[in-house]
């Protein structure tokens, strides 16, 4: 779960070739939360550019808000929310089978 600044842009990659490293084989999702639609299709066409096969995926996630106000770690809680509930395809085909790790990059 991330923003789009180039800190975390750079961090998220990592995540994506440490995965790999150590045998991971299921895809790797960055969420991104508040992109503008530049940034996210800058973002996605580097994705796809690192890896063909599209297992280091990149959902994007408008800003969060929590009821009451903004603050600036909701995009975490409603980032992964819009994700299970919109990402296409689905996270998983079975919920009851899969396993979520969010991890900050």
């Amino acid at each position: 779960s991330t923003d789009c600044s180039p800190y975390q842009h750079w961090q998220s990659i990592n995540v994506w070739y440490s995965a790999r490293a150590v045998g991971q084989r299921g895809p790797v999702t960055r969420i991104a939360s508040g992109c503008a639609a530049e940034e996210a299709r800058k973002v996605a066409a580097e994705w796809l550019e690192i890896d063909p096969t599209g297992t280091f995926r990149a959902h994007f996630a408008p800003a969060g808000a929590l009821r009451g106000g903004t603050y600036k770690y909701s995009n975490k809680p409603s980032g992964l929310y819009h994700w299970l509930t919109t990402a296409r395809p689905p996270p998983f085909v079975d919920p009851s089978r899969g396993i979520v790790v969010l991890i900050d990059p």
